[in-house]
């Protein structure tokens, strides 16, 4: 199947349009050499609500920033395209975290496919492994899900503070100029949010998981051995938390170290399965809207 990427949106770098498809290798080169598209010769200044209203269109990739408060634009964006009857697939958090029951719901209603695989793990694939590798039968899940604390913590396992870590982390690209999103856990419990839902299909917001602040802890306790900032998903007790917690030497995810990711999962039939993986980067969350764009092709036009 020949796919045709015929509009990008972007209210910083520009917008483009063409009906016979974009040239991305010459739209990527360009933003390489200027940084925006202006004089590219496709270049047009385009609303995101007329890229999504085209009848032309199948498919809305939405990328916008994260929005923790209400899921904007990207929940407009995305509850939008299902309206028009687009297939939707979205690296963006805040929407699916927030509002997942209701876009899940509107997307069933419409047949039409919802892919939101880059909102965990980036690339490596735990939604689709949760959604379709396993029975139903979790009982609990642990995961090392944010690689900005998960690269602190590794530093000051290695002796440095956490304040010369955070500078390094920022340094390197992996943490923000204001870390709180991180390091405050909020990212980790926009995540959580999302498996809960995934595995119960239930309706569980990031307010309704346990918070602990990495940067508190530290204050009150400093650093311990093996010390992770984990997301902590107990099933059985329907006990869903994101706490730092020294673990035992035996688990799988001592060994995650760094800027990476990684998940133990514990289920009935099945025991303990891990998986690790890079859980950030511009090349790893392409990969997962690929993956979305594959199984949406095979779901919808085989």
């Amino acid at each position: 199947m020949d796919i045709n990427i015929i509009y990008i949106v972007d209210p910083v770098k520009g917008s483009a349009y063409s009906r016979n498809g974009l040239d991305i290798e010459e739209i990527l080169k360009i933003i390489s050499r200027k940084g925006n598209l202006e004089g590219h010769p496709d270049y047009k200044d385009v609303d995101s609500y007329e890229a999504i209203c085209d009848v032309e269109v199948d498919v809305i990739v939405e990328v916008t920033p994260t929005n923790l408060v209400d899921g904007e634009p990207g929940y407009s964006h995305i509850k939008r395209a299902l309206y028009e009857g687009k297939h939707v697939i979205t690296t963006n958090k805040g929407p699916i975290a927030l509002y997942y029951k209701e876009l899940t719901r509107l997307a069933d209603q419409k047949g039409l496919y919802l892919g939101f695989e880059g909102t965990v793990m980036s690339g490596t694939p735990l939604i689709k492994i949760l959604r379709y590798g396993l029975l139903q039968d979790i009982e609990r899940l642990r995961g090392i899900l944010n690689g900005t604390t998960n690269f602190i913590l590794t530093k000051m396992g290695e002796g440095y503070s956490f304040e010369t870590a955070l500078k390094e982390a920022q340094e390197l690209g992996y943490a923000e100029s204001d870390p709180t999103m991180d390091i405050d856990g909020y990212d980790l419990v926009a995540k959580a949010a999302i498996l809960v839902n995934v595995i119960t299909d239930d309706a569980v917001k990031p307010k309704d998981i346990f918070r602990m602040s990495l940067r508190e802890y530290l204050n009150n306790r400093g650093y311990e051995g093996n010390l992770k900032y984990l997301v902590d998903l107990d099933f059985n007790n329907n006990i869903f938390a994101v706490i730092p917690k020294p673990l035992e030497r035996t688990s799988s995810l001592v060994s995650v170290k760094g800027v990476n990711n990684g998940v133990e999962i514990e289920t009935k039939s099945l025991g303990k399965s891990f998986i690790i993986g890079p859980g950030a980067g511009r090349e790893e969350t392409g990969y997962a809207i690929l993956t979305d764009l594959k199984e949406l092709i095979t779901w919808a036009y085989s």
